[in-house]
């Protein structure tokens, strides 16, 4: 804290540092300020001097004292100009109102009985100065300017609602660019129980920037939505739930593959098409269907390894097994070259399914390597 604060209690330290300011209306210190100049403008003594002459002597400037008296001392300006006029002294310079002035402002004065118009909507709209349409507001139509601030005051003390006037003017609403943007999808989630993501998505529009959309202007829309959708939940369950063993299950999920077989597709082509695994369908026909799995396993042989392959792939590398088992110095990458099969798919095939001879033939090319 300040050396200047020590010695003072919290109270006076927040009146000292703080100052504290009505929303509206003139402030405390502007109205001790020209006090004294105000109250000589009420005085007799005081009618043959100039607004002007006045300020001087109370050491303030014309233009900020003139416009003080015609902010909040309209009626002081009012009878001062009426007493001078009777007493014959006469106006140096030209005051009052201009009817240029008059007609220039008239249309924005009008737009502005309307509160929900602000003042730089109504002097956009009107092609006339925003700050010299303000003070023409306050300095000559105080009724409309304080018919707007009484709405602006009621609304501050009220709830924001959407449609309702706002403390700083005009309506709460969403833009009308944004309001075209957003039309489509809020008629969409309405209407219907698709997620956000997806009526964002049909829509064409951020999925965040939505969703923020929806919270700020459409709450009690987001609020019947939820109740609709709470209700269907409680609905769904009390529903009666039918009870189905797990083997009227499996049999559920495992049944079409019987018909998928039977008309010629393979075990691995009917469990693809049903979308369940191979190693879950083919126990089940095994324990149900063993005639039909061994149908399906019909272009398969076994290994002596125990490892079931396919037939026509077995014979594909028979006679490549035969080549390299009468030729094992030939160079792996020269044989697949020979019979044109991948190099990678040669070792994995031959080690699969003949072992001795790949061996065989991995031993010799490494021993004519070290020779």
């Amino acid at each position: 804290m300040n050396q200047d604060y020590e010695h003072i209690t919290p109270l006076q330290f927040e009146q000292a540092v703080f100052r504290y300011t009505a929303r509206y209306g003139q402030h405390p210190e502007t109205e001790q300020k020209y006090r004294e100049a105000i109250n000589a403008c009420r005085s007799i003594d005081y009618i043959s001097l100039t607004l002007t002459e006045v300020a001087r002597m109370y050491g303030l400037k014309p233009e900020p004292f003139r416009n003080q008296l015609k902010r909040h001392y309209p009626e002081i300006l009012r009878t001062r100009t009426e007493l001078r006029a009777r007493l014959g002294i006469r106006e140096s310079g030209n005051f009052g109102l201009k009817d240029q002035t008059v007609r220039q402002y008239a249309e924005a004065v009008e737009l502005l009985r309307d509160p929900s118009v602000t003042v730089r909507e109504a002097a956009s709209r009107t092609g006339v100065s925003y700050q010299g349409l303000q003070q023409h507001l306050v300095f000559y139509h105080k009724d409309v300017a304080d018919a707007r601030m009484l709405v602006r005051s009621d609304a501050l003390m009220k709830p924001l609602t959407v449609g309702g006037f706002t403390a700083v003017g005009g309506i709460h609403a969403p833009k009308p660019e944004a309001a075209r943007l957003y039309e489509p999808a809020v008629e969409m989630y309405r209407t219907t129980d698709l997620p956000k993501t997806e009526i964002a998505r049909r829509c064409g529009v951020p999925v965040h920037n939505f969703e923020s959309y929806l919270s700020r202007w459409y709450k009690p829309l987001m609020e019947q939505r939820r109740e609709r959708q709470r209700l269907q939940r409680e609905e769904k369950q009390r529903a009666p739930k039918e009870v189905r063993s797990k083997v009227v299950l499996a049999r559920m999920k495992y049944e079409p593959a019987v018909a998928l077989i039977a008309s010629g597709k393979t075990l691995s082509e009917a469990a693809r098409e049903l979308g369940v695994p191979l190693y879950n369908l083919s126990p089940w026909l095994k324990a149900h269907y063993p005639a039909l799995l061994d149908q399906a396993q019909a272009g398969q042989m076994r290994l002596p390894s125990g490892r079931l392959v396919l037939r026509k792939a077995y014979n594909k590398y028979l006679p490549i097994a035969e080549y390299i088992d009468a030729h094992p110095a030939e160079p792996t990458r020269e044989v697949a070259a020979r019979w044109g099969v991948p190099l990678s798919s040669l070792g994995k095939k031959m080690a699969s399914y003949f072992p001795e001879i790949w061996k065989k033939h991995c031993l010799t090319l490494n021993t004519n390597a070290h020779e």
